[in-house]
């Protein structure tokens, strides 16, 4: 904590640099509050207030947001506004090629829906252990060990069904382990749970080789 107290200058001159605030293509004025710590599962993190000062009222506002983008592309900010009795989320890339701009007067739930989907296909996409987890559990879907030959799935149908159940297990669990982590219910230690996902993508990989697993696949991939 000294180290960084006595960094607060030099953190908060970083930050007011990379984060733009506009209010109808005007500049606000940033000012730089409190330093503060919080601890989270994986360890402590710096929480820097800034304000901006705009002139009012605000029918556009627009956000330049480049916190991290030079020392990490895969940097992404989360963004929750709140105007006028609405609140809205928002994805910032700091590697965007321009502003995000946000009117004041709409919710844009559809927009943000989206938006959020996107992200969660790149994230699964950069996420190679998400891909050999899939295919590992996805792989006896059409092909599988037996009698020490790989035989052929028979039906389109029995296919179908079985990598949809597999995927919405997959899909479901994910969506509730973000959930929980991201409300602060469940807080677990990041060396334990990378140590498990490197274990259950072996598991699913060994299945492949010497089936136990079964038609239970969906209850290993949830």
């Amino acid at each position: 904590w000294g180290e960084l107290h006595s960094a607060r200058d030099a953190v908060a001159a970083y930050a007011v640099a990379r984060i733009v605030v506009s209010a109808d293509g005007q500049p606000c004025a940033p000012s730089a509050g409190e330093l503060q710590v919080v601890e989270h599962g994986s360890g402590a993190y710096a929480v820097l207030a800034l304000n901006f000062a705009c002139a009012a009222p605000i029918r556009e506002l627009g956000l330049d947001y480049r916190l991290f983008g030079d020392a990490n592309p895969m940097h992404r900010g989360l963004l929750n506004l709140q105007s006028g009795g609405a609140t809205r989320s928002a994805v910032l890339d700091p590697t965007a090629s321009a502003p995000q701009r946000f009117v004041l007067a709409e919710a844009g739930a559809w927009p943000t829906f989206l938006t959020y989907v996107g992200q969660g296909v790149w994230h699964i996409w950069i996420g190679i252990d998400h891909i050999l987890f899939l295919v590992a559990l996805l792989l006896p879907a059409v092909l599988w060990r037996e009698g020490g030959r790989w035989v052929a799935a028979g039906t389109f149908r029995a296919v179908f069904f079985d990598v949809l159940k597999v995927v919405t297990g997959f899909t479901l669990a994910h969506s509730i382990t973000l959930t929980l982590a991201t409300l602060g219910w469940v807080t677990l230690p990041s060396r334990a749970v990378e140590s498990v996902i490197a274990a259950s993508v072996a598991l699913a990989a060994a299945n492949n080789l010497w089936p136990v697993i079964g038609g239970r696949r969906w209850l290993v991939a949830f």
